[in-house]
């Protein structure tokens, strides 16, 4: 009962469609998460995927940092998937980069499944711009999941046919990591290394009662998949009638934005609709239409190769995401696919659709209702505003207030797992500490920018620090250049201060270096101030609530 699949992969799409593929150089692309694609350059100096920014900095200095761009990259993708589109109707874009296609049509025109493979390795590669093959993956095998560990072990130029029947024997010597950013069972799989387990082999191995006793459903489906068997593929379920949903544009719209913006209330209906009927969809169906009989249709996966940016986000945003995704790539492509007219149709209809699994409450606490309350209003502020537009506060670490913490969008967090700053659970906790940074409490208001002030002793004259950090004078009033100092005037008078502490880092880079000392004070008006001395002047950095 296994649905015969062919697997592309264009290895570091988002450098690709960031066009520096071409480029010796060490690049990466970065977001709120970390590293998120390297470059062969990047990966030969130890820039891996999943490391912060800072330390693949630290690793490689000139390394090349570009922002991620989903947008950028879906929209990019699309002409390898209309290229795809010649061999069948049927193409499935798992992620931009990632696409799959059923070859039971395909492989009897073509001549079977190698010379199929071929054409589309080929066809793929003209269309990236790449004629050596060197960057494009191939595979086909029984099962999509299969198929995509096929094209992961696939050579540059030729392509990985797994024989049907031969998928057991083909996944039983690879290593656990092969399933990396392929399940979205990260736990599972490293309590397994911490077992001793180090192949698919060893896993299918165990008593499949044992698994799921132990491990869940989650467990059951990576022990089928250890097995050589798809999970994915081997129950599916009808299709429900009358689900579909379309959104009407009158007049034709042009802007994928105001798309995507309309189409989100219709995804919510269209994700209720399967809710009421207990299912969820696995596959989305979008097709655009126009005034002049022009029609795009493409086929999005939601449940495929786990994406730690969107494990969090509700399927209604998925969904809009990729109307938007599409809209973008259909109206800014080339003369020849552009349509003449704007949209007037968004239709939203299920391609495959698996049982809800619901949520289901711990015995010892879990998600409360005031918590999944707030994850849904985080859902719909971010289909309003755009999903990095809706920001939490996550605990980063360093010697500065301004870089003890960081705004990130809450797609890239696990909302549930954030935890107030304090002193347990702060900055430091779980990370090394770090020498030189300043004592709790931390500040409550850092500004952007530092504000420029005037630090006098009783004479008016300016404090200065030594080259040894020692102050040269006592503090008596310190003269703010704007109204910093909610409402208490131009200068304040000290009344205590501690410090000063110098920090002197990153002195073997001439760029990066910076050497201050830090100083706090406390009014008469009650309010705590941090000043820093760098450059020969004060500067006001944090006020204490």
């Amino acid at each position: 009962g296994m649905t015969r699949t062919l697997v592309v992969c264009c290895a570091d799409w988002p450098i690709r469609a960031a066009d520096e593929a071409d480029h010796d150089r060490p690049v990466a692309v970065w977001s709120h998460r970390g590293i998120v694609a390297t470059n062969p350059a990047a990966r030969a100096v130890g820039v891996r995927v999943g490391l912060r920014r800072r330390e693949a900095q630290g690793r490689c200095p000139e390394l090349e940092l570009i922002p991620e761009d989903p947008a950028r990259d879906a929209r990019r993708f699309d002409p390898v998937v209309a290229a795809l589109g010649a061999f069948t109707p049927q193409v499935e874009i798992v992620e931009p980069g990632v696409a799959t296609l059923a070859t039971r049509g395909p492989s009897r025109y073509f001549g079977g499944d190698d010379a199929l493979a071929d054409r589309v390795h080929r066809a793929v590669a003209e269309t990236i711009g790449d004629p050596d093959r060197s960057t494009v993956r191939v595979g086909v095998a029984d099962g999509p999941l299969i198929a995509h560990l096929a094209a992961r072990v696939a050579t540059c130029r030729t392509p990985k046919i797994v024989p049907p029947g031969t998928a057991p024997s083909f996944v039983a010597p690879l290593p656990l990591r092969a399933l990396d950013g392929l399940v979205a069972a990260p736990d599972i799989l490293a309590t397994w290394t911490q077992l001793g387990l180090r192949t698919l082999g060893d896993v299918a191995a165990l008593p499949a009662a044992a698994v799921l006793g132990r491990f869940g459903t989650d467990g059951v489906r990576l022990h089928q998949l250890a097995g050589g068997v798809d999970p994915t593929t081997s129950s599916p379920t009808p299709i429900p009638a009358e689900v579909d949903v379309v959104v009407d544009f009158d007049p034709p719209e042009t802007r994928a934005d105001a798309v995507a913006f309309t189409a989100r209330g219709s995804a919510d209906s269209f994700v209720h609709r399967l809710g009421n009927r207990g299912l969820s969809c696995a596959q989305v169906v979008i097709t655009l239409s126009t005034d002049h009989a022009e029609e795009l249709q493409r086929r999005w996966r939601l449940d495929g190769p786990a994406r730690s940016a969107e494990r969090n986000r509700s399927p209604a945003v998925l969904i809009a995401e990729r109307v938007r995704w599409q809209t973008d790539g259909w109206l800014t492509g080339s003369h020849l696919t552009r349509p003449s007219a704007g949209i007037t149709r968004v239709t939203l209809a299920p391609g495959e659709v698996r049982p809800a699994r619901g949520t289901q409450p711990g015995f010892w606490g879990g998600a409360s209702a005031a918590e999944r309350r707030a994850a849904h209003a985080v859902a719909r502020l971010e289909a309003l505003a755009g999903p990095d537009a809706v920001c939490v506060i996550e605990p980063r670490g360093g010697r500065h207030p301004g870089s003890e913490a960081a705004l990130v969008p809450t797609a890239t967090v696990e909302l549930g797992a954030l935890r107030p700053l304090g002193p347990a659970d702060g900055p430091d906790r779980g990370q090394p500490p770090w020498p030189g940074r300043l004592p709790a409490p931390s500040p409550t208001l850092v500004p952007a920018d530092p504000t420029p002030v005037e630090v006098v002793d009783d004479a008016g004259a300016s404090v200065e620090v030594s080259g040894r950090g020692e102050l040269l004078g006592t503090p008596h009033t310190v003269r703010l250049t704007d109204d910093a100092h909610r409402g208490s005037g131009r200068s304040a008078t000290i009344t205590a201060w501690a410090g000063p502490w110098p920090v002197d880092e990153r002195w073997w880079d001439p760029e990066r270096h910076r050497r201050q000392a830090r100083l706090q004070l406390l009014t008469a008006q009650g309010t705590a101030l941090l000043v820093t001395r760098q450059h020969r002047r004060w500067w006001l950095t944090a006020v204490y609530g």
